[in-house]
């Protein structure tokens, strides 16, 4: 019989507290650091992937949206990548 590695992919639902002047405020907060953890963990990581899949996995991980229009046989995209909140 033969070892395979099987990737999993799992969703995190996490409740965080946050201080703030009211629940508007405060999911700003909550999402602007998540986004700050996320381009970390991404810059930490990125110079050490061996192949390019990994490093697709993290790219994945920082892309806010991709848009595109076709018009004819023109094709222009547009990549948003996640911004470092201050």
């Amino acid at each position: 019989m033969k070892e395979y590695q099987i990737q999993i992919k799992e969703t995190l639902v996490k409740t965080v507290t946050v201080e703030a002047e009211n629940a508007a405020q405060a999911k700003e907060i909550v999402e602007r650091q998540w986004k700050n953890d996320n381009l970390e963990a991404f810059f930490n990581s990125i110079s050490s992937c061996a192949d390019n899949a990994e490093r697709n996995s993290l790219y994945k991980t920082i892309i806010e949206s991709i848009t595109w229009l076709r018009e004819g046989d023109n094709i222009e995209m547009k990549i948003h990548f996640l911004q470092k909140a201050r």
